[in-house]
């Protein structure tokens, strides 16, 4: 920490490297409220609802947020 704060004068972290989130917090919410409300939906479906909306989502982003989120 030291050193950090030595060669940086500052503490805070840099940002990190990786894909910048597609969905916002509020999709990703109503991805999963989906997949809780019927056990037997696939992510090939909530991408359809979601491109009802004019979401544009692929179908491994939904896997992800849902798996993210605690659903198997």
């Amino acid at each position: 920490m030291l050193k950090k704060w030595n060669e940086t004068k500052n503490l805070n972290n840099k940002p990190k490297s990786g894909y910048k989130r597609i969905t916002s917090k509020r999709q990703d919410e109503k991805i999963r409220n989906m997949a809780e409300k019927n056990f037997e939906i696939t992510a090939a479906e909530i991408k359809l609802k979601m491109e009802k909306c004019n979401v544009k989502v692929n179908k491994n982003t939904i896997r992800y947020h849902l798996h993210e989120g605690g659903a198997r």
